[in-house]
């Protein structure tokens, strides 16, 4: 078993264990409401488990992580490549990009 293999089981098996043991600990049901202005009947609401509600905030912050982060990839990404001709430009050769395109 390689070190990452085992560093990867010493870190996942404590948090899926900790993911089953909050499933377990909150299985009451919760309203989970949009509208902040109608208290009594709101328009927009879900009733769903608190785990289930958790869960879900958490993948919805790990999917928007990811996504900013992978623009910001793209984003530095094209600024090399405008470094890369600014320089080429200035010496008077031909444009290279430091990164081959795909």
């Amino acid at each position: 078993m390689g070190v990452k293999r085992l560093i990867a089981w010493l870190i996942g098996a404590p948090l899926v264990l900790a993911a089953i043991l909050l499933s377990v600990a909150n299985r009451q049901v919760v309203t989970f409401s949009l509208d902040p202005f109608s208290l009594g009947e709101p328009l927009l609401a879900v009733d769903l488990p608190l785990f289930a509600l958790l869960f879900v905030a958490v993948f919805l912050g790990l999917l928007i992580g990811w996504t900013v982060g992978w623009s910001g990839h793209f984003a530095r990404q094209r600024a090399r490549r405008a470094a890369a001709a600014e320089a080429a430009k200035a010496s008077g050769g031909e444009a290279r990009a430091l990164i081959p395109r795909t």
